[in-house]
């Protein structure tokens, strides 16, 4: 199997998930629900629940730009990163956001209209003071967990009306696989166009959780852009209570369609007391998740729970497959340290080794890969090309193809990343002829395929191989001495294998399959014998044939009685069999046999039928989804999915929209970031590390 199908093992992309879970038993002050937030009815309930809105200095009215919870009478519960997002908004708008320009709605509906009024009534009450949890950091290089610390507390001037959802203050590992209700004022359809500003319901499966934050499975329904800071709700012995502040989406395209991400707001109970003026004493109970949580304050600070390495990180994560899930608890089991490690290493990956060979991951990453990498990584592997190639090839499972890989001096990985890039980008404008594409692509790559594999250049009539070997053609024409059984001429022998004496290939003939001596020329062959050449063969040479003592009507060295097209040379036993011709071509008896069964055409190790792109090396159902290239990469289906981040900052082209942005690096000339994608075809070494790396880097919705 080619390397690049070992990436399935530890592949990035979601799997699909369990969906909304019906509603129970109704409780007073909700309404009745019947689809989720992404293409939902309105929401009349949950009165508790409201928006985040803002206005300009001059007194016009904004819109929402996330979701929020009343906890208490004065307080609200909302993401960090809506604050911070809100900010930005009000820097591009030219005003520095005050606490008093924002505002919580309590309503179905924060639409702004064109007059900049709010389109629906609803009670605002304004913000006083607001506090962002200190361990969020979005800065470059600090972001140390997936969803790590995205809440705030916001104190309101005045006491709302509204009947506040108290919080969660139990361990939530049993709420595992049941039903969380969320309420948000987010989008209703996947691409954010319609719907924001609406309150809606949904009721999503909880899929797992870590000492801070949990996951949500979602099934082509749940949470979306406007809905980060709502808050996930269970109904907890009668009572509604708040479990999670919504935070983040695995970047779907269309978005919003795989699994979302909740602050655990059990896990912030005592920074939560600690703001609202309660003097929690984290040493007197077992609220903390780990003793190591307690700090002298009183308040838990749960990113101390977690203690593994950067290399146990990366140990986790290739024994994930395709579950977001695994990759979810791998990525927080590490220390803030582990994951700072990791988010720089594979951020050194994207920047300086977009294709990554160990001589580069040692000289530009060599830090951050004795930190991350498994001991010994980098030291320079003496196998040749030919050697690593032949050793992946043997490989069922990732770590068996990475070991092969480090085991390659540098040139050789060098020569072997050089030909998998060529295999992924050559003979694109073939895609919908894919025996064409094949037969191009080794014309095309035959100098990569030469430097990784160079040829012994052996004769085909034999004399050049040493005992036990016999010369045999490969597609992209050059010869190789291999292993054979030495079966003699005229010996039976099955088709497509080394079994025949050097000078000899197995092929079809007369009534069956034999050992036939090959020849250049009609020198080569016993007199009263001449040369007939293969068709399609890389390497031109033939087998010797006789005269035949019956009749052959198309002079094609075979039988009318055994040919199955008798007045077409080109039709005949041991010819090849042409694709897409319906014809029986090599008169086995079936017809474009090779082409169905299996045609390669990019040689990726799929076949055509399970091969959604065949003419591209880098799509196949073994691939890892890279991030926006609008394509379905690993052949699930789905485009982009478990990549990226879809985050809950406002958008800076439509803020009464309340849209949401991917966060990344720096923004784009819209307002709205652009998450980056890793890797190729080529991109064979580590290139899991990457795509999980900017996969899970995942600010929020």
């Amino acid at each position: 199997m080619r390397l690049v199908s070992w990436l399935a093992y530890i592949g990035l992309c979601a799997f699909l998930l369990t969906g909304c879970q019906p509603m129970g038993d109704q409780v007073p002050g909700t309404s009745s629900l019947h689809q989720p937030i992404v293409n939902g009815d309105v929401e009349r309930g949950f009165e508790a629940v409201g928006a985040m809105t803002m206005r300009a200095r001059n007194g016009v009215y904004i819109g929402h730009f996330c979701s929020a919870v009343l906890i208490a009478p004065q307080w609200v519960l909302t993401a960090a990163h809506c604050i911070t997002g809100a900010q930005e908004q009000a820097r591009e708008l030219g005003f520095r956001l005050r606490p008093g320009d924002m505002f919580f709605m309590t309503g179905p509906d924060a639409r702004a209209n064109i007059l900049g009024a709010p389109m629906a009534s609803g009670t605002f009450y304004q913000i006083d003071e607001f506090w962002l949890h200190e361990g969020y950091d979005l800065n470059e290089g600090q972001a140390v967990s997936i969803s790590l610390n995205d809440i705030a507390i916001v104190r309101l001037t005045d006491a709302a009306d509204a009947v506040p959802f108290p919080i969660n203050r139990d361990p939530i590992d049993n709420l595992v696989g049941q039903g969380i209700t969320y309420v948000g004022y987010g989008v209703s359809d996947p691409d954010g166009e319609s719907g924001s500003g609406e309150k809606k319901s949904a009721v999503l499966e909880m899929g797992g959780v870590s000492y801070s934050a949990y996951l949500t499975n979602h099934n082509r329904q749940g949470v979306c852009f406007g809905d980060s800071g709502g808050p996930g709700l269970a109904n907890i012995g009668g009572q509604w209570r708040v479990v999670g502040i919504n935070s983040s989406v695995a970047g779907t395209n269309p978005p919003c369609l795989s699994q979302s991400f909740q602050a655990r707001v059990d896990a912030f109970q005592t920074w939560i007391d600690a703001r609202m003026g309660l003097a929690p004493n984290c040493g007197q109970s077992d609220i903390c998740l780990c003793d190591q949580a307690c700090m002298n304050n009183g308040v838990c600070d749960h990113a101390r729970c977690a203690d593994g390495t950067c290399r146990d990180i990366t140990e986790c994560l290739q024994n994930c497959d395709r579950d977001d899930g695994c990759q979810f608890r791998c990525l927080n089991s590490g220390s803030e340290a582990a994951q700072t490690h990791y988010y720089q290493f594979s951020q050194c990956l994207n920047d300086r080794c977009p294709e990554p060979s160990t001589r580069c991951i040692r000289d530009r990453c060599g830090n951050s890969a004795d930190l991350c990498l498994p001991e010994g990584f980098g030291q320079e592997g003496t196998a040749s090309c030919a050697e690593l190639y032949s050793c992946v090839q043997r490989c069922s499972d990732a770590a068996c193809a990475q070991a092969c890989f480090q085991n390659g001096r540098y040139a050789s990985q060098d020569q072997f990343l050089a030909l998998s890039e060529c295999q992924s980008s050559a003979c694109s404008d073939l895609m919908n002829d894919n025996f064409a594409r094949q037969r191009c692509i080794f014309e095309t790559c035959r100098p990569q395929y030469l430097a990784c594999l160079p040829p012994d250049d052996c004769r085909m009539t034999g004399g050049d191989c040493p005992p036990q070997f016999a010369c045999a053609a490969e597609q992209w024409g050059a010869t190789y001495c291999k292993e054979t059984e030495g079966l003699p001429i005229g010996d039976t022998c099955f088709a497509g294998r080394i079994t025949c004496v050097d000078g000899s290939v197995c092929r079809f003939g007369n009534g069956g399959t034999f050992c036939q001596q090959n020849c250049y020329q009609e020198s080569d062959c016993p007199t009263g014998q001449r040369c007939r050449l293969y068709d399609g063969s890389a390497v031109e040479f033939g087998q010797c044939v006789g005269d035949l003592e019956c009749a052959d009507s198309d002079n094609d060295a075979v039988c009318d009685e055994n040919d199955c097209a008798p007045q077409d040379p080109q039709r005949r036993p041991g010819a090849a069999e042409a694709c897409n011709n319906q014809l029986d071509d090599d008169c086995d008896g079936t017809i474009d046999e090779g082409c169905d069964g299996c045609i390669d055409a990019d040689l990726d190790g799929f076949c055509s039928t399970n091969d959604c792109r065949d003419d591209r090396a880098d799509i196949n159902p073994g691939t890892i989804e890279r991030c926006n290239d609008q394509q379905d990469d690993d052949c699930d289906g789905r485009v982009d999915e478990g990549c990226g981040t879809q985050s809950g900052m406002p958008d800076g082209g439509a803020p009464n929209n309340g849209g949401f942005i991917v966060i990344n690096k720096r923004p784009s000339a819209s307002g709205c970031a652009v998450s980056t994608t890793t890797g190729t075809g080529s991109n064979i070494l580590l290139w899991f590390l990457m795509a999980l790396s900017l996969g899970f880097r995942r600010p929020p919705i």
